[in-house]
């Protein structure tokens, strides 16, 4: 049962990752993709958009991240049907503060927070391009301290991308003002959010499409596409991707 305002509490399995740990999963990969200069939005008109409002360090968000969503991901990624946005915000609270600046106070703790800015500013470095960020982050929330091992990921998978700018964004006015848009975004869900992982499907949560995300957010983004269904969709493959 989904409760409210709570981190969902599916089971999840959290690996220990070393860089040359991550080789071994199937995932592993660097993207060849130079970083564009304008934000990514859909690859093809009519894709399927899956939002997903979640926090680093919330076990039900980190075991969609791993699985389901990653799923759809690989077997989706080349077919332009699926258009991912993740904001790592979930359950925080903002506070103004008298100078202007912005305080937040995350469900996990100071290290949630940390882990919040980060994951935002990843996306900020690689222009919000799903196809390139998302690698990185399934990387870090596979691994039983995301934190540990956000450069190494980040290196892994965009290699051409800097750290440096992303702790200095994670640190400084960028970051809080990507953080602040992401609190009003979650702010101004509708229906408001009740617990996180919240998807959102096409512009709509429902229960039912929020369990369909979980048990098989392929079938579901392969059903919901108007467009011509691409072989990846054909029933027996979507059921061989969800074993392999």
């Amino acid at each position: 049962m989904l409760q409210p305002l709570q981190c969902t509490t599916r089971s999840i399995v959290c690996f220990v990752v070393l860089c040359f740990l991550l080789c071994q999963n199937s995932s592993c990969g660097i993207i060849d993709s130079e970083v564009e200069v304008d934000q990514i939005t859909s690859q093809s008109s009519g894709a399927v958009t899956v939002e997903l409002y979640y926090e680093s360090l919330c076990p039900g968000c980190r075991s969609f991240i791993t699985t389901s969503l990653y799923q759809a991901w690989k077997t989706l990624r080349k077919t332009g049907i699926m258009d991912i946005k993740m904001y790592p915000y979930g359950n925080a609270h903002e506070e103004k503060l008298p100078n202007g600046h912005y305080a937040y106070d995350c469900q996990h703790g100071d290290k949630e927070c940390q882990g919040n800015f980060i994951d935002a500013c990843i996306q900020r470095e690689t222009n919000f391009n799903a196809d390139v960020y998302f690698p990185v982050l399934e990387c870090m929330e596979t691994a039983k301290e995301p934190l540990t091992v956000a450069k190494q990921c980040l290196e892994l998978f965009v290699p051409n991308a800097k750290w440096s700018l992303v702790s200095k964004c994670a640190h400084g006015s960028d970051g809080e003002k990507l953080m602040h848009e992401y609190a009003t975004k979650t702010g101004n869900l509708n229906p408001p959010h009740k617990y996180v992982p919240w998807i959102v499907i096409n512009g709509e949560h429902t229960e039912e499409l929020e369990q369909e995300a979980f048990d098989d957010l392929v079938g579901l983004v392969c059903k919901l596409y108007s467009g011509k269904k691409p072989h990846e969709c054909q029933q027996d493959l979507v059921q061989l991707s969800l074993i392999i």
